[in-house]
């Protein structure tokens, strides 16, 4: 008889909850990267035993997998490696918390390394997020900053501020609807608890013991929200600039004003006195320059505009510049 019944036995084969390797490590098994979301298990309706804590406050998963989970060819953005093609180096170790709506959840992602230069890129890289077809690169659901994450239904909100509504107003907008949601959690943990808890103090029950509550995770400041705005208008600049550029009509106007320039703050204040601006006939801004003196410099606008006309083969406008 074996000292060791499980000598010569694979690690997956003993009954374990995660499918183990032969050197102990977790095996990634494909028929479980069928989905992105992975979701905690929620509490029971009817409370038989005393509930656990974390099913209460338990946080989502989101996976980020695009090699395994959709089998893309993604290739090393390293100059010097000719595009060669990136394989799965397991797991990274490290879990980015994203800030959501109304509450938080967590987002892992796997090591992709070049067989050329044995360099390793996180599959949640800007370098690799561009290298997906728009249908796979608008799942991954958030922007990365050094910290945090920040959902795209946040960065939607951002995109919409404005007077009155600024990212310090967004920010406690968001903040109220985290409160909202953790004091749900907890009116729904502690109604749970609260029949232990007079079945303890009648003496029915002893030993029980009742785990606090966490406490609610704050949210960062404003002028990370800030920084979410910037990062999400440098990754939409080129569709930005062809929705200007694109903007055309055959009754052209330009005109100058003082009033743009005078609600310019900080460093930019008081480098420029006129702002002109060039508009079609359906009131459509064309091109905007500020300028020192009334006239100066502008002919280097109307000349790329006289381009911008010439490459998209646009008729040229019925007025003239005035």
């Amino acid at each position: 008889m074996e000292d060791n019944p499980t000598k010569g036995r694979s690690a997956v084969d003993i009954k374990s909850p995660v499918p183990l390797d032969q050197l102990r490590r977790v095996e990634l098994v494909p028929e479980h990267l069928n989905q992105l979301w992975w979701h905690p298990p929620q509490p029971a309706v009817a409370v038989n035993s005393l509930p656990g804590v974390d099913r209460y406050f338990a946080r989502p998963l989101l996976l980020w997998m695009p090699r395994k989970q959709w089998k893309v060819q993604l290739y090393c953005p390293h100059p010097g490696c000719d595009k060669q093609e990136l394989a799965s180096a397991g797991i990274n170790q490290k879990v980015r918390q994203v800030v959501d709506i109304d509450g938080f959840y967590n987002l892992a992602c796997d090591n992709l390394e070049c067989m050329k230069c044995r360099r390793r890129v996180l599959s949640w890289s800007h370098a690799i997020l561009s290298q997906l077809d728009i249908g796979h690169r608008v799942q991954f659901p958030c922007i990365l900053t050094a910290k945090d994450a920040c959902d795209m239904r946040i960065v939607l909100l951002l995109r919409n501020r404005g007077f009155g509504n600024s990212c310090s107003q967004i920010r406690n907008k968001v903040d109220e609807q985290h409160h909202e949601a953790w004091l749900r959690q907890n009116a729904h943990y502690l109604t749970d608890c609260e029949g232990f808890i007079n079945a303890s103090q009648s003496g029915l029950l002893v030993n029980v013991s009742i785990a606090d509550p966490p406490e609610r995770a704050s949210l960062p400041r404003h002028r990370w929200f800030m920084n979410i705005y910037i990062q999400d208008v440098f990754q939409r600049l080129d569709e930005i600039k062809a929705s200007i550029t694109s903007v055309s009509g055959r009754i052209l106007k330009m005109d100058s004003t003082k009033k743009v320039v005078k609600k310019l703050a900080g460093r930019p204040a008081k480098t420029a006195l006129w702002c002109t601006n060039v508009g079609n006939e359906h009131g459509q801004i064309l091109n905007s320059v500020m300028t020192t003196i009334e006239g100066h410099g502008l002919t280097k606008m109307l000349v790329r505009i006289v381009k911008r006309y010439k490459k998209c083969r646009y008729p040229s406008s019925r007025n003239s510049l005035s």
